[in-house]
């Protein structure tokens, strides 16, 4: 993710009380990963993290937290991501690691894209990357 919302209080209050309510319980049970601590060094965070992993894994990707020059069909276009091709890299690094160790993958999504937004022909015209990256992981993911 960009940020964890509990950080900034000006996006946090925006938030349903029911959501604020439970974002704490719900923060116990799940990882958080800012993009920051990612870019630092994402060998190591995936290694913890799998290494606490004893069932299924499921994978949720923020994909706004690659929003960049080629990825601007997200909900939050921050632009603050390096590359696509490092996206995918960190990723394929997920993958790969998961199937070593034999880990079951039960699911993933990719959210927070936005298909309205991904039509639009910005940046000189040229067409966003969000479906070619989804559609080449996909195939990586078929073919555990």
């Amino acid at each position: 993710v960009q940020d964890d919302p509990e950080l900034h209080r000006e996006i946090y209050e925006t938030i349903p009380l029911e959501i604020r309510t439970n974002y704490p319980i719900w923060k116990e049970k799940i990882k958080i990963i800012n993009y920051r601590e990612l870019l630092s060094d994402y060998h190591e965070i995936f290694e913890k993290i799998l290494s606490e992993v004893t069932e299924g894994l499921y994978i949720s990707v923020d994909i706004d937290v690659a929003s960049g020059k080629d990825l601007w069909g997200v909900r939050f276009f921050e632009g603050r991501w390096p590359s696509s091709d490092q996206f995918i890299e960190i990723i394929e690094v997920l993958l790969d690691m998961i199937k070593e160790k034999g880990i079951k993958p039960v699911g993933m999504d990719f959210c927070e894209w936005d298909p309205l937004l991904m039509s639009i022909p910005l940046r000189g015209g040229e067409k966003d990357q969000i479906l070619s990256i989804l559609d080449s992981l996909l195939e990586k993911v078929i073919n555990f």
